[in-house]
């Protein structure tokens, strides 16, 4: 999983109570989770476009003693003023970690980073499986690994949730995976160390079968069918109108002022959407456009999710 290259990092970089590290408030639980309670948390708030102002990171970075910095390319779009946060970064000796989580097929994602982290699940058709990418010299990953049976029994769950469509927080992924030790009763006999779950055999085995060129143009057509519905809609607004050809997107995700009550009205015809994200709680109120961003983002699906009922049933609430 993405988390555990997030883990993993922290480990690397040595991060302690005294050490601190600068995140976006605009980002999901599981991304804060590894660096809680190991190091302290700053935070900047994004612009409402999900770009990263470099002369706010440049202030934020003059005023405190972090180690590292975390960008996201959001929804598969590459941060378009990284190379100038990089070089600020560097400038200042931080490490810069770019989360790809949503942008593994966007070429060009994982150039900038001294580490990438990305998520294969989010975009590949995998139950599990996360990868970390190290650009540089310094930083001396030693990775430690639980048995595979673990995961793949964490996976196999998984697969049974979503063949059965079962929808319960309790058995998320983050969850499951959280959870592992009550999953595998042997694992609470295993001393307390910083160790990850390795990538699952039903994973391993299904990369060789994925044509990532397939997948990257089906998600763009997908991408290029909600552009022209969005277009009869004065309720949905793009937080990306344009699809640069080097980007395989997450989603379409949309500003919606009555986010929450139109996902419940899709939901009672068994059309789930996903919303980006609910904040943690740490995310103080100071953080406007990520709170906006918050409260009103909402994801259209794109392949492998976008079905022909999915379709038309999204379609006729963007015509009305």
């Amino acid at each position: 999983m993405g988390r555990d290259a997030l883990s993993l990092t922290v480990s690397a970089l040595k991060l302690g109570p005294d050490d601190a590290i600068v995140l976006p408030a605009y980002l999901c639980t599981e991304v804060l989770r590894p660096f809680v309670g190991r190091t302290r948390v700053q935070f900047y708030d994004v612009q409402a476009d999900l770009t990263i102002d470099p002369e706010k990171v440049e202030t934020i970075l003059k005023r405190s003693n972090a180690k590292a910095l975390v960008m996201i390319n959001y929804f598969g779009f590459l941060q378009p003023y990284r190379f100038s946060i990089k070089q600020i970064c560097t400038n200042r000796g931080i490490i810069l970690i770019e989360d790809s989580a949503h942008s593994l097929l966007t070429e060009g994602s994982g150039e900038t980073g001294d580490v990438v982290i990305y998520s294969f699940r989010k975009i590949l058709p995998l139950p599990d499986g996360g990868g970390l990418k190290v650009n540089t010299g310094t930083i001396n990953m030693r990775p430690q690994f639980y048995p595979r049976t673990y995961s793949n029994t964490l996976s196999m769950l998984i697969m049974i949730k979503a063949l059965l469509n079962v929808r319960a927080d309790f058995l998320s992924r983050a969850a499951l995976s959280s959870a592992g030790k009550s999953v595998v009763p042997e694992a609470t006999t295993i001393p307390k160390k910083k160790r990850i779950l390795p990538l699952s055999s039903l994973a391993s085995n299904g990369m060789g079968n994925i044509s990532f060129s397939d997948i990257r143009e089906n998600r763009r057509r997908d991408y290029r069918f909600w552009q022209e519905q969005v277009r009869k809609s004065k309720t949905f607004i793009p937080l990306f109108p344009d699809l640069p050809f080097d980007v395989c997107p997450l989603c379409f995700p949309v500003i919606v002022e009555e986010r929450d009550s139109i996902k419940q009205q899709l939901q009672a015809k068994g059309i789930y959407l996903k919303v980006y994200w609910n904040l943690p709680w740490q995310i103080g109120k100071e953080f406007v456009n990520s709170h906006y961003l918050s409260s009103r983002t909402l994801a259209l699906p794109v392949y492998p999710e976008l079905g022909p009922r999915e379709r038309e049933e999204i379609s006729k609430l963007l015509a009305s």
